[in-house]
């Protein structure tokens, strides 16, 4: 009986040690969309290179992510151990089958880092699916010659800002790091203004000329581009086209361009314009390379905050906005600011900003009481309260359950509440006193539109309550003042 017990947990142990997480489709380690970076160890198990080229044998760690209700771009971050050859598949269907592989959004990296995003487009064609599912879960294989150490891993959900003129991120002296790898093929710009044959993702960015006299110098540093064409070597259609404008954005005149490749940086051009001349500069990857890069620009007008975007999503019960600044000068605070129109804008929140920084901060508000469609913008008031306006988004919850409610307040005996919302169903109504005791908690019947609820509450004494209605995947409530019922 010892010999068996012993034999038994060594075999109910066996497949945890030939099925380890990351080793296998079924068993691979989950990513969080939040852009925090991880590491996970390399798994021990191998495969032939089915790519790239770069040989047999590598070993291959398995990941899933699932996008999230708005679809959004989903960009990570990969780094290798050593700079070492390693690719980059994506399947659907949570099966890692060669059917199930998205060949065009596969990734080349010869040298053990680089940047995965879904391709859009191939050779200025989009491709299909254009962007991935919403709400759907894929798998993430990357394959290293590595046999041991970690993989690093930042992954997020992510809408560039920057993926037309109007959005153009801004730069200046200090140089900013950016990439294009979830962007759009160039709207707005033709593709021999990029010196490139078709546009696949377009970065777009923006700089002013200072006062000093003798024009500007606009440099590019710290190229590194992958894409999933390259020869082993990774030489093979990877680089990037670049356009540089004048003008505005409905008016951009073209004074340069040129193409780069990895090895090619730093790359600067001296441009001799006046004072107050805005500079557009579109950065395009070739043959649809992502790449890495980063932005400066000599005597060029300095901003209190360059930020490289401001985003939001939906979750039940509210809607959560993040924005990421590349450096801050004499940054006072941040106003966070809403319109149900477009139009008409109140501020809803307020965060400090940062006196001095050159590294990346990421913020954050969650607006808890969002109407059915907002439009947020991001006000940022320096230490002298000059004020600059940033790109407005918008978030529409109509296909989130919701209840609305309705009623006066403050109300005496009878309770008349009308209440909407945008399903079928039961809900809940309770009212409960300040000190949490659930005075009526009664099942109602809702019907999609509005809805209505008589109740005489001549019961309650005197006092402040809280009324809700709240159903499986929706809540809402209010306060309210119970009077003393007049006597005549």
């Amino acid at each position: 009986m010892k010999y068996t017990c012993t034999l038994l947990a060594v075999y109910l142990l066996l497949p945890v040690f030939l099925f380890s997480q990351g080793a296998t489709c079924g068993s691979p380690f989950a990513l969080t969309l939040d852009g925090a970076c991880r590491t996970y160890a390399i798994s021990a198990s191998t495969s032939n290179s089915a790519i790239c080229g770069y040989g047999s044998n590598m070993h291959e760690t398995f990941f899933s992510f699932t996008t999230n209700g708005s679809a959004e771009c989903v960009l990570i971050s990969i780094t290798a151990p050593t700079a070492e050859p390693c690719e980059v598949g994506v399947y659907s269907g949570g099966s890692c089958t060669n059917g199930n592989l998205i060949q065009n959004s596969s990734l080349c990296m010869p040298d053990g880092k680089g940047i995965w995003a879904p391709a859009l487009y191939v050779d200025g064609v989009q491709v299909s699916p254009k962007v991935l599912a919403a709400s759907t879960s894929y798998i993430l294989r990357v394959r290293t010659t590595s046999t041991s150490g970690n993989l690093t891993i930042c992954a997020q959900s992510y809408t560039p800002p920057n993926d037309d003129c109007n959005g153009a991120t801004y730069f200046g002296a200090t140089a900013i790091n950016d990439n294009n790898a979830c962007h759009n093929g160039g709207p707005g710009v033709a593709p021999i203004d990029l010196a490139a044959g078709t546009l696949e993702n377009t970065a777009f960015y923006k700089y002013r000329v200072g006062n000093a006299p003798g024009g500007s110098t606009f440099t590019i540093n710290n190229i590194d581009c992958d894409n999933g064409t390259e020869s082993p070597d990774g030489a093979t259609n990877v680089g990037m086209q670049v356009g540089v404008f004048i003008g505005n954005c409905s008016s951009l005149t073209r004074i340069d361009r040129f193409t780069a490749t990895n090895a090619a940086s730093p790359i600067s051009r001296w441009y001799n314009y006046p004072a107050g001349t805005d500079f557009y500069i579109g950065i395009d990857g070739t043959s649809g390379s992502n790449c890495r890069y980063s932005l400066s620009a000599t005597n060029s007008v300095p901003l209190p905050v360059y930020l490289k975007y401001f985003t939001g999503w939906k979750t039940s019960s509210s809607n959560v906005l993040k924005w990421v600044s590349l450096q801050e000068m004499d940054n006072d605070h941040y106003e966070i600011q809403r319109s149900e129109d477009g139009q008409n804008f109140l501020t809803i929140g307020r965060i400090n900003g940062e006196r001095i920084t050159h590294s990346e901060k990421t913020y954050s508000f969650e607006d808890r009481q969002p109407p059915m469609k907002s439009y947020y913008r991001l006000k940022q008031v320096d230490i002298d309260k000059h004020e600059r306006i940033y790109k407005t988004i918008a978030i529409n919850r109509t296909d989130v359950p919701y209840i609305e409610l309705s009623f006066q307040n403050p109300l005496t005996e009878n309770l008349l509440l009308n209440f909407q919302t945008n399903f079928r169903g039961q809900a809940s109504f309770k009212i409960v006193s300040m000190n949490g005791s659930v005075l009526v908690n009664n099942l109602i019947k809702c019907e999609k539109g509005d809805n209505s609820l008589f109740t005489n509450l001549s019961s309650l004494p005197a006092g402040k309550y809280i009324l809700s209605v709240e159903a499986e995947n929706a809540r809402a409530s209010k306060t309210f003042i119970k009077t003393r019922s007049s006597i005549f």
